[in-house]
C-alpha cells in the first residue's frame, strides 16, 4: 500500500535535489534531460531492466525525434540497436476491404519510423540515464509511502529512506503517486483498455514492412494494430475506451479472434501462430486541464494521462513531458519555489504543448467512430498527410493546429 502524508518539518538533509519515481520513458527522458544542470537526481523503479510492458511497439518520426531532442548521442544508441526494425509507412484497411498506403518519404537526414519491443526500448533509455554522473539509478526499488515537509519530500523505498526538494511521478498508468496528491477522477470516455499479442509465420500480401491499421466496424474508432518486428513476429492488438466498451458490451479478445478467424486479419492468419498469451493495460487519454503537479510534485507520461485520444499512442508525449519537466525543474531551483502555484507553470506549459493535439484527436476520434466516415478518410484524406508521417517537425505544427480539422474537411468535401 502507498501512503502519502503532508508534514511540518524543517532544517531537512536532502540526498537529492530531484527524485523521479518511474524510470519508463517519461522518467527517463527527464533524468536525461536534467544530464547537465547541476543538479542531484535520484531515478527509482519497481522492476529491474530490462523489463518488458505491453504495448503496441510501435514509434513514430515525432517519436525517434524526441531521442535526438533529448541527445544526439541517445539517437545514434537507439539506431545502432538489434532488435529495431525500419518500417517504410502506414497502409490503412477499411471496415470494406479498401485499403490505402501511406509510404514513409525517406529524406536524407529525416528520422524514420520504427518498431521497437519495449524490453529494449526502455532499457536503452534507463540505461543511458543511469550513466550521467548527476544521475543515481536505483532499479528494483519501489516506493512505498512520501512525506511532503514544508522545506522538502521524505520518501520511504524497498530499499531506504531518501529526501528530495521536489518528487517527480513518473510511475505510469494507475500511478500510486497521482492518486495520493491529486485524487483525480477520470471518466470511462477518457480510459482505455488496451490488448495485444505477438504472432509468428503472419504473411504480409506486398511483402513490405508496414504499420498496418484494420478498421471493422465494431472495433472503431481505434481498429486493430498489426507491427512487424524484427524478430520476425508481429505485434497484433487492439484498444477501445472503457466507455465504449461498456455501451457495446464488447470483449476485446474476443473481437480480436473474430477478426483473425473470419475477418479482415484471416488473409493475413491462415498460417500464423499466437507466440505469446494476450495481455492488456488501461491508458489515459490527454484531456487539457486535469491537474498534473501539486506542491512539491510533478506528473509526466502516463501518470499525468497524456496519451493520444485517437491512437492511445504515449510514448511521444511521454518523452516531450519529461523533456518540459526538466526545463521547468531548473526554474524551481533558480528561483528556489516549488510550491503549487509556481508549479502551475508546468501544467500550462504542457497543455500549450499538447492540448490542440488533445482536441482535435479527440475530435477524429468521435469522426472515426462512423464506419461510413472512416472509409472515406482513408480513401481520400489519408493520402494528402503522406509528408506529415516523414517529418517530426511537421508531425507536431500538423496536429498541433488549430486547421487541421479544416484540412481534414477540405480533403473530404473537394477530395484533393
Amino acid at each position: 500500500m502507498y501512503i502519502f502524508v503532508f508534514c511540518e518539518e524543517t532544517n531537512m538533509q536532502h540526498d537529492f535535489d530531484v527524485i523521479i519515481s518511474g524510470a519508463g520513458p517519461a522518467g527517463s527522458a527527464c533524468a536525461i534531460a536534467l544530464k547537465d544542470s547541476g543538479l542531484k537526481v535520484g531515478l527509482f523503479d519497481k522492476d529491474i531492466f530490462p523489463r518488458d510492458k505491453t504495448c503496441g511497439d510501435g514509434l513514430t518520426p515525432d517519436t525517434v525525434n524526441q531521442l535526438a531532442l533529448l541527445d544526439p548521442t541517445l539517437l545514434d544508441d537507439f539506431l545502432k540497436m538489434t532488435g529495431i526494425l525500419s518500417v517504410k509507412g502506414v497502409k490503412l484497411i477499411s471496415h470494406k476491404g479498401k485499403s490505402v498506403t501511406v509510404p514513409l518519404l525517406q529524406e536524407t537526414g529525416k528520422v524514420g519510423m520504427y518498431s521497437a519491443s519495449r524490453l529494449i526500448f526502455d532499457d536503452l533509455l534507463f540505461r543511458f540515464s543511469a550513466s550521467q554522473t548527476n544521475i543515481s539509478a536505483f532499479a528494483g526499488t519501489s516506493i512505498v509511502s512520501t512525506k511532503v515537509h514544508s522545506e522538502g519530500v521524505e520518501v520511504q523505498t524497498s530499499k531506504g529512506v531518501f529526501s528530495c526538494k521536489i518528487l517527480i511521478g513518473a510511475d505510469g498508468e494507475n500511478s500510486p503517486i497521482a492518486r495520493s496528491y491529486l485524487n483525480l477522477q477520470i471518466p470511462d470516455s477518457e480510459k482505455y483498455i488496451a490488448i495485444r499479442a505477438y504472432y509468428q509465420d503472419v504473411k504480409l500480401p506486398d511483402g513490405v514492412n508496414y504499420f498496418h491499421f484494420f478498421f471493422p466496424r465494431d472495433t472503431l474508432p481505434i481498429g486493430i494494430w498489426l507491427f512487424p518486428e524484427a524478430n520476425g513476429n508481429f505485434n497484433v492488438g487492439i484498444g477501445m475506451s472503457i466507455s465504449l466498451m461498456k455501451k457495446r458490451k464488447a470483449n476485446l479478445a474476443q473481437l480480436l479472434q473474430k477478426e483473425i478467424d473470419n475477418g479482415l486479419l484471416t488473409p493475413y492468419f491462415s498460417d500464423a501462430k499466437a507466440v505469446s498469451p494476450i495481455k492488456g493495460h488501461t491508458i489515459t487519454v490527454g484531456r487539457k486541464g486535469r491537474p498534473i503537479s501539486s506542491n512539491r510534485l510533478l506528473l509526466l507520461g502516463d501518470a499525468a494521462g497524456l496519451a493520444n485520444p485517437l491512437t492511445g499512442e504515449g510514448i511521444t508525449n511521454a518523452i516531450r513531458s519529461g523533456r518540459v519537466a526538466a526545463l521547468h525543474l531548473q526554474d524551481c531551483f533558480r528561483q528556489n519555489r516549488f510550491d503549487a502555484t509556481f508549479n502551475k507553470a508546468y501544467d500550462k506549459e504542457i497543455y500549450r504543448r499538447m492540448a490542440k493535439e488533445f482536441k482535435n484527436y479527440r475530435i477524429m476520434e468521435a469522426i472515426n467512430t462512423s464506419s461510413f466516415l472512416n472509409n472515406y478518410i482513408i480513401k481520400n484524406v489519408a493520402p494528402h498527410f503522406t509528408h506529415v508521417f516523414s517529418n517530426p517537425a511537421l508531425v507536431n505544427k500538423e496536429q498541433n493546429s488549430k486547421f487541421f480539422l479544416l484540412k481534414v474537411l477540405r480533403y473530404m468535401v473537394f477530395k484533393g
